[in-house]
């Protein structure tokens, strides 16, 4: 119990924090892959300096030891965790490559990629 409203106190401060920004994540240019994956580590507040109010935010893996919040850019997002990114995405609407890797690669390919 004691996590899950850690996770909606989490929730509802970025929701807050977020509301009085513009969303950038309807903007027609895609930002490159390097410029999302820079944000991993990156504090909450450079996220949105950079991308503005995400198009969704919602609590993943409440149920979890350590709950985070999912900030939904479209084609692109982050797993928040104490005002930090931990992890950075990239959904299936992405276009172009991630670090070199396309969506729907193999996993050979990805291998023969990196090595």
């Amino acid at each position: 119990m004691r996590h899950t409203s850690t996770a909606l106190l989490t929730f509802a401060f970025l929701f807050a924090l977020a509301g009085g920004q513009e969303s950038r994540a309807a903007d027609n240019a895609q930002p490159s892959d390097q410029e999302v994956v820079g944000l991993a580590g990156a504090r909450l507040a450079r996220v949105f300096a950079k991308f503005g109010a995400p198009a969704d935010m919602f609590v993943s893996d409440a149920t979890s030891d350590e709950p985070s919040v999912c900030l939904d850019y479209g084609a692109y997002g982050f797993m928040v965790r104490n005002k930090i990114v931990v992890t950075v995405l990239f959904w299936q609407d992405w276009t172009g490559n991630a670090c070199g890797v396309a969506i729907g690669d193999t996993a050979d390919a990805i291998v023969k990629k990196f090595g």
